[in-house]
């Protein structure tokens, strides 16, 4: 995973979809950080993970929270385009199936995801 959600190719996908937004002192790469660890269950949220300072950022709590409030949709867009066949063959490599489309885990991802795509 570390690979596909590589910090230089996170920023450059942010700074190639973005239209208003803009990276100074906190990149995409690290908001993805932040969110990855809520999606792969290590936290139940960005706000314990901030708390637990799991992801070290050079700003305010606050500002981390306004940055992820404003994704924009299309970079939302391009970070599922550009890692789901990257998270598919893991997941193939690793023997990993697929969760059951009508299992609680499956919809506490999309839920999840929703939130930080902001759907």
């Amino acid at each position: 995973m570390e690979n596909i959600f590589n910090s230089s190719r996170m920023n450059q996908l942010f700074k190639t979809e973005s239209v208003r937004q803009y990276s100074q002192e906190l990149l995409f790469s690290t908001i993805v950080d932040k969110i990855r660890l809520v999606v792969c269950g290590m936290y139940p949220s960005v706000h314990a993970a901030e708390q637990k300072k799991a992801v070290e950022i050079s700003v305010s709590a606050t500002a981390l929270y306004n940055k992820l409030q404003r994704i924009e949709l299309p970079v939302s867009r391009a970070l599922v385009h550009e890692t789901a066949s990257d998270l598919q063959q893991l997941l193939k490599s690793l023997n990993v199936e697929r969760p059951s489309p009508l299992g609680k885990e499956y919809w506490l991802r999309i839920y999840r995801w929703q939130l930080f795509s902001g759907y």
